[in-house]
This record gives C-alpha cells, structure tokens and sequence, in this order.
C-alpha cells in the first residue's frame, strides 16, 4: 500500500513533485542514448538529487522501465578505476554500464565506468563496501546481468570478458530506442574473434563463389551456468528444426575459432560455461530467419532448455 503521508505537508508535496519531474526527464534522456551514470552524477553534485534518492530511482528507471540487469557485492578487495579501466570497458560497446558504491554507510555515489573524467575524480573502491552494477544489452534481454556479474570479476581483478554480445554495438532506431544489429566488423580477424549481431540483409549476408551465400557470423551467449548435455539436446532440435524446413540451407556452429561438426563436444570439453560466447552463421542460396535462429538457440543455451526437448529425439519440432 503506498503511503500518501508523505504529501501531507507542502514541503514534502513539493519535494515529490520534483523527484517525479526529475525521473520523467532522466526517462526521456535515458531513451535518447544517454548514460545513467553520466546524468545522475552532475545532478548530484548541483543537489538537484539526494544520495537518498537513488536508490529509488535506479530501481524504478533502470530495472522498473528499462529492465537493466543488477548484481549487487561487498568487494572481496580494494579497487581502482582508472582511465585505462575506462578505455577497456569503452570495447563494451553494447552494453551500459552504471555503477552506485556505498561507502562507509554513506548514501550511493553514483559512475560511469566507461567515463574518463568521472573515473579520475571517483574514490578507490574499498574492501568490503557496497558496490551495484546496473547494466544494459542493447539488443539482447537477458545479457545484462550476465554483464553485471562479468564487470564486478574484471574489478576484482579477472581479465575484461570480451564477446560479441558485448563488444558489438546494436544499431539504433531515431527513437533512441535499441534495435537488433550491429556495424559491420572492420577486419575478417575482428568477425571472426567477435562474431556478429544480426543486422540489415545486406549487411549480414556475404555472397560466396557459385550459388551459396554465406551470413556473417553470430554470436550467443550462454546464460546457464553451464553448457551441458540439455543445452546441448536442446540445440541439436533448434538446428534439426531449422534444417528440416531450409533443407537448402547449412548451420555451421564455432568454437573456440575452430568449427564444431559434432555438438556433443561442447558438453564433453565442459569449458562453455555461463558467459561463453558461441558463434554460428548459415550457408545456402538465401540466407533464412537468422534472427530467429539466433533468438531459439540463446533460448536453448539458458536454464531454459527444457521447453525444446518434447517428443521422441527423432520428433522435429516445428519452429520455423
């Protein structure tokens, strides 16, 4: 129940009134392309924001409106942001980032890590206190929080992860508002290191010698804490479902920069693990439903697996 004791007085209306009109501006900036991150901190700094409201408007903006992925730690170890950290995590081009650490039981500072000059005048992240990080695909639902998780391993000192997931920008409608896609990579080593999110047709698909074309490559990212023998099962159904309605058509699966021709490796290796990226892209005289492709195997790579292994193993479900 919401308690309205809090219009009671003028003062406390009157306070309100500005916190609503402040979230309705974030909103509408954050829509246009802006960094949570680089818009609280100013409005901090002015007092046009409370330390003691942020946590209520990254709840209600970030994950309420924008469904931002969070994962929350008292560090293990003292850190530093610096610039270079701020240059590393600019190559996460599609994912945002904003962080909000807590010290000393003080109300939340509020950063963008891939900003150098707010990185330059933030504290050392001390042992032991309170730091949340909120972060955003902007293609994918889901990779945000995977992110998160795979930000706070890089401030405890583990290498940046890097995958296409992260690294390859989604284009944007006018709206401001994320799309599927992505730019085209600006080497063969960069798509083949990165993989590729789905974008236009002519972008996406490369034409080969002869008849067949070949798209470019896609990369998904496992979301189950590992890729075992039911993410495995259920891939295989994804790809027979595929094949059996573009019998024209090939799906070549990668990993680790060499093509898989049997599946079952990847469960017997038991390296893909929860942030791994798996690439693949299609060959055959046109290139059909790589988007949904796409979306069926991140599905089947997740703890959701379960909802493609119906029937007999023989059975071919119909899914496209």
């Amino acid at each position: 129940m919401i308690d309205h004791s809090v219009f009671s007085t003028k003062e406390s209306y009157n306070e309100s009134i500005r916190h609503f009109k402040t979230v309705k501006e974030l909103v509408r900036k954050i829509q246009a392309g802006s960094n949570p991150g680089d818009l609280l901190s100013p409005l901090l700094e002015s007092g046009t924001v409370k330390r003691s409201q942020i946590p209520a408007i990254c709840s209600a903006v970030l994950c309420g409106k924008f469904g931002y992925g969070v994962k929350s730690v008292n560090l293990r170890k003292s850190a530093i942001l610096t610039e270079e950290s701020a240059q590393m995590l600019a190559r996460w081009r599609n994912i945002d980032l904003c962080l909000v650490y807590f010290e000393n039981d003080e109300e939340g500072r509020v950063l963008n890590p891939k900003n150098p000059e707010q990185v330059r005048s933030f504290p050392s992240l001390q042992e032991n206190n309170l730091l949340v990080v909120y972060a955003l695909s902007q293609s994918q639902a889901g990779i945000g929080e995977i992110a998160a998780a795979d930000f706070l391993e890089f401030v405890h000192g583990a290498p940046l992860k890097e995958c296409a997931d992260y690294t390859v920008r989604a284009k944007t409608a006018d709206s401001g508002k994320p799309v599927s896609g992505s730019a085209v990579p600006k080497s063969k080593s960069d798509t083949a290191r990165q993989g590729k999110e789905p974008g236009k047709k002519t972008d996406q698909i490369k034409k080969e010698p002869g008849k067949n074309k070949r798209s470019q490559q896609v990369g998904v990212t496992v979301s189950n804490e590992l890729f075992h023998n039911g993410n495995v099962e259920a891939w295989k159904k994804i790809l027979q479902s595929y094949h059996h309605t573009y019998k024209e058509n090939t799906v070549n699966v990668y990993y680790d920069k060499e093509i898989v021709t049997d599946l079952n490796s990847l469960f017997e290796w038991g390296k893909v693990k929860r942030g791994t990226c798996i690439l693949f892209d299609i060959t055959g005289p046109e290139i059909h439903a790589l988007v949904k492709l796409k979306n069926y195997l991140y599905e089947g790579a997740s703890p959701r697996f379960e909802k493609f292994l119906i029937g007999q193993p023989n059975t071919i479900i119909k899914l496209f």
